[in-house]
Protein backbone atom coordinates (compact mmCIF):
# COMPACT_ATOMS: atom_id res chain seq x y z
CA UNK A 1 0.00 0.00 0.00
CA UNK A 2 1.65 3.10 -1.11
CA UNK A 3 1.30 6.19 1.10
CA UNK A 4 2.72 9.94 1.25
CA UNK A 5 4.93 11.48 3.89
CA UNK A 6 2.63 12.16 6.25
CA UNK A 7 0.76 8.57 5.79
CA UNK A 8 -2.11 9.42 4.13
CA UNK A 9 -2.66 7.88 0.79
CA UNK A 10 -1.28 9.44 -2.13
CA UNK A 11 -3.16 11.28 -4.90
CA UNK A 12 -4.24 9.62 -7.82
CA UNK A 13 -2.08 9.73 -10.45
CA UNK A 14 -3.71 11.25 -13.75
CA UNK A 15 -3.46 8.99 -16.96
CA UNK A 16 -3.02 10.97 -20.30
CA UNK A 17 -4.29 8.95 -23.13
CA UNK A 18 -2.22 9.64 -26.51
CA UNK A 19 -4.41 9.46 -29.79
CA UNK A 20 -4.01 9.22 -33.30
CA UNK A 21 -4.79 12.52 -33.61
CA UNK A 22 -1.87 13.46 -31.25
CA UNK A 23 0.70 12.01 -33.81
CA UNK A 24 -0.97 13.30 -36.93
CA UNK A 25 -1.84 17.16 -36.05
CA UNK A 26 1.66 17.86 -33.71
CA UNK A 27 0.44 18.23 -30.34
CA UNK A 28 3.45 18.70 -28.56
CA UNK A 29 4.41 17.08 -25.15
CA UNK A 30 3.81 20.48 -23.17
CA UNK A 31 0.42 21.03 -24.50
CA UNK A 32 -0.57 16.67 -23.34
CA UNK A 33 0.86 17.58 -19.81
CA UNK A 34 -1.14 21.33 -19.91
CA UNK A 35 -4.11 19.58 -20.74
CA UNK A 36 -3.68 16.55 -18.04
CA UNK A 37 -6.93 17.13 -15.48
CA UNK A 38 -9.30 17.18 -18.85
CA UNK A 39 -7.57 14.21 -20.41
CA UNK A 40 -6.83 12.20 -17.90
CA UNK A 41 -8.16 8.52 -18.19
CA UNK A 42 -10.23 9.91 -21.73
CA UNK A 43 -9.82 7.05 -24.17
CA UNK A 44 -9.17 8.28 -27.60
CA UNK A 45 -11.49 8.02 -30.62
CA UNK A 46 -8.74 6.20 -32.93
CA UNK A 47 -5.57 4.79 -30.45
CA UNK A 48 -2.59 6.06 -31.68
CA UNK A 49 -0.63 2.99 -33.22
CA UNK A 50 3.02 2.53 -31.89
CA UNK A 51 5.55 -0.66 -33.15
CA UNK A 52 6.55 -0.45 -29.29
CA UNK A 53 3.98 0.95 -26.91
CA UNK A 54 5.11 3.42 -24.35
CA UNK A 55 4.83 4.52 -21.08
CA UNK A 56 6.16 8.38 -20.52
CA UNK A 57 6.14 9.67 -16.76
CA UNK A 58 6.04 13.06 -15.72
CA UNK A 59 6.28 14.64 -12.26
CA UNK A 60 7.88 11.47 -10.20
CA UNK A 61 11.27 11.28 -7.83
CA UNK A 62 14.10 8.89 -9.59
CA UNK A 63 13.01 6.43 -7.05
CA UNK A 64 9.84 6.11 -7.70
CA UNK A 65 10.19 6.21 -11.56
CA UNK A 66 12.33 2.98 -10.53
CA UNK A 67 9.47 1.12 -9.16
CA UNK A 68 6.97 1.97 -11.28
CA UNK A 69 9.57 0.64 -14.30
CA UNK A 70 10.21 -2.73 -12.02
CA UNK A 71 6.07 -2.66 -11.61
CA UNK A 72 5.10 -2.91 -14.92
CA UNK A 73 7.82 -4.73 -16.34
CA UNK A 74 6.97 -7.33 -13.39
CA UNK A 75 3.33 -7.37 -14.84
CA UNK A 76 4.12 -9.10 -17.98
CA UNK A 77 2.45 -6.31 -19.94
CA UNK A 78 2.68 -5.80 -23.47
CA UNK A 79 1.17 -4.17 -26.57
CA UNK A 80 2.27 -2.68 -29.93
CA UNK A 81 0.87 -3.78 -33.10
CA UNK A 82 -1.16 -6.65 -33.08
CA UNK A 83 0.24 -10.01 -33.62
CA UNK A 84 4.00 -8.05 -32.93
CA UNK A 85 3.14 -7.61 -28.88
CA UNK A 86 6.51 -6.42 -26.81
CA UNK A 87 6.91 -4.92 -23.37
CA UNK A 88 6.44 -1.27 -23.16
CA UNK A 89 8.98 1.40 -23.62
CA UNK A 90 9.92 3.31 -20.40
CA UNK A 91 10.91 7.68 -20.41
CA UNK A 92 10.67 10.06 -18.28
CA UNK A 93 9.55 13.40 -19.92
CA UNK A 94 12.29 16.63 -19.64
CA UNK A 95 11.88 20.29 -19.92
CA UNK A 96 13.83 19.97 -23.59
CA UNK A 97 11.20 17.88 -24.60
CA UNK A 98 8.30 20.14 -24.37
CA UNK A 99 7.95 21.98 -27.54
CA UNK A 100 8.41 18.48 -29.49
CA UNK A 101 5.50 17.13 -31.03
CA UNK A 102 4.58 13.67 -29.84
CA UNK A 103 5.44 11.85 -32.84
CA UNK A 104 8.61 12.95 -32.59
CA UNK A 105 8.40 11.97 -29.62
CA UNK A 106 7.82 8.71 -29.72
CA UNK A 107 10.58 8.29 -32.98
CA UNK A 108 13.18 9.19 -31.02
CA UNK A 109 12.65 6.99 -27.84
CA UNK A 110 11.73 4.43 -29.91
CA UNK A 111 15.00 4.77 -31.79
CA UNK A 112 17.11 4.99 -28.73
CA UNK A 113 15.41 2.06 -26.77
CA UNK A 114 16.15 -0.09 -30.17
CA UNK A 115 19.46 1.07 -30.74
CA UNK A 116 19.93 -0.14 -26.73
CA UNK A 117 18.25 -3.37 -26.78
CA UNK A 118 20.40 -6.65 -26.07
CA UNK A 119 20.54 -8.34 -29.22
CA UNK A 120 18.48 -8.11 -32.72
CA UNK A 121 15.27 -7.01 -31.59
CA UNK A 122 12.24 -6.28 -33.98
CA UNK A 123 8.94 -4.88 -33.18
Amino acid sequence: VLSGPDGAPPPPVPIAVIGKVDLTQGTTLGKVLSELQERDSVLPDEEAQLKIPLVLFSGFLPLQVSGLIKAIVGSGIRGGMPGMEVPPMCAIAVPKAMDKTLLQLCEEIEGDHLANAPGPQQP
